[in-house]
């Protein structure tokens, strides 16, 4: 039931998802306990937060009816990626000087996929950028997925190109 009812708590905003089942170590035995594991994600810390709770109080409300007990441990995982907007505005340029064979594009919705790159950027201005392997590639973490080695290159251009126009600009001072 609890595998059930915790997708119930997925928005646009978070997602929260069971990934693992265990119980028990053979048929015709019901199990005295079992395990589920899985994962959340939010575009922002206080929701990602709040959910927390909200899982917690999920769990209790699906066991306590059946006379169950739930226990609901966390490990703390990547905060949400949050590019600064100044960078960004500074990654169009640069797309824009080397067009053709750069195509700077926003990603349309924030993406839920969990980077540690995050934590960086909670110590300084940071830009997370995506290298693109065209339309007809397999979708990133599918067993079809292949990396375009020539997309090494579009990489390196386009740091380059955020070296030098960040380096153009006077340092600002605290």
């Amino acid at each position: 039931r609890l595998i059930q009812a915790l997708p119930s708590l997925s928005s646009p905003q978070r997602v929260v998802t069971t990934c693992t089942a265990k119980a028990g170590t053979t048929a015709n035995v019901i199990p005295e306990r079992g395990t589920l594991t899985g994962t959340s994600r939010a575009l922002d810390e206080d929701l990602r937060q709040r959910t927390k709770g909200e899982i917690e109080a999920q769990a209790r409300a699906v066991c306590a009816p059946l006379g169950l007990a739930a226990t609901v441990s966390f490990r703390q995982g990547c905060p949400p990626v949050i590019n600064d907007a100044g960078l960004f505005s500074r990654l169009r340029e640069v797309g824009e000087a080397l067009a053709p064979q750069v195509r700077v594009e926003e990603v349309p919705a924030p993406s839920m996929g969990a980077e540690d790159f995050a934590i960086f950027m909670e110590h300084a201005p940071g830009l997370l950028i995506r290298l693109g392997m065209g339309a007809d590639s397999p979708l990133l973490h599918t067993p079809e997925f292949a990396f375009r080695d020539e997309a090494v290159a579009t990489g390196m251009l386009v740091l380059s190109g955020m070296v030098l126009r960040l380096g153009a600009q006077p340092m600002e001072t605290p």
